[in-house]
């Protein structure tokens, strides 16, 4: 059970890095920053991993309800 647990935060860290990570790059861009293909390419690579990490959350929450 704790092993879940540990999956389940490592999974939660992720998600929440990706995020930060995508709103960080986004305020970059609405600075007028450079590299802005480099900040685009990024901001979607991060926002799938969100994406992803997010559902993936979801789903561990609804295992770990229905045990």
């Amino acid at each position: 059970m704790s092993g879940t647990w540990i999956i389940f935060a490592i999974t939660v860290l992720v998600a929440v890095y990706a995020a930060i990570s995508l709103i960080t790059n986004a305020s970059k861009k609405n600075k007028g920053e450079n590299n802005n293909e480099k900040l685009a390419k990024q901001n979607k690579i991060y926002g799938i991993i969100f994406i992803l990490f997010l559902i993936l959350v979801i789903v561990e929450i609804i295992a770990l309800l229905a045990k």
